[in-house]
């Protein structure tokens, strides 16, 4: 009986180690898939905090009027900028109404992009998009 035991033991270890070699990198055996880096803010070097009051990588843009009546989405000046900074730029949503543009960069701190953002000619505004609750007071 012990014989047994210690060859299904041993089985099961040979087994799992030739399954692993076997495996894609980043791949457990165990565990599935292993959790992906964060990666890093091309401006700031650092990932997105989590536990921050805004959305990590979404920013609202708002633009003056004369580069709205101009719109294609996104804007190209705020795109080529965002793309030459090294971010993959993707607009989630609009908000016509106020000329306004969501845009998600990545998992990135947005408050560095955005003291830049805000020279770009024809933005007229930039801010994280926050968190807000009804509990919440007034700014």
């Amino acid at each position: 009986m012990k014989f047994l035991t210690l060859f299904i033991l041993m089985l099961s270890v040979v087994l799992l180690i030739g399954c692993e070699k076997q495996m894609e990198p980043g791949l457990s055996p165990i565990m599935g898939v292993s959790p992906e880096p964060v990666p890093e803010d091309p401006i700031s070097g650092e990932p997105c905090q989590q536990d921050s009051e805004y959305e990590c990588g979404v920013i609202l843009v708002q633009y003056d009027e004369k580069t709205w009546a101009q719109h294609t989405s996104p804007i190209p000046v705020v795109k080529k900028f965002l793309v030459e900074k090294g971010y993959k730029p993707e607009v989630t949503d609009i908000f016509n109404f106020i000329r306004t543009e969501v845009i998600y960069i990545g998992e990135f701190d947005v408050l560095p992009v955005i003291e830049e953002l805000i020279t770009v000619p024809g933005v007229k505004h930039a801010e994280p998009n926050y968190f807000v609750s009804i509990d919440d007071p007034e700014p």
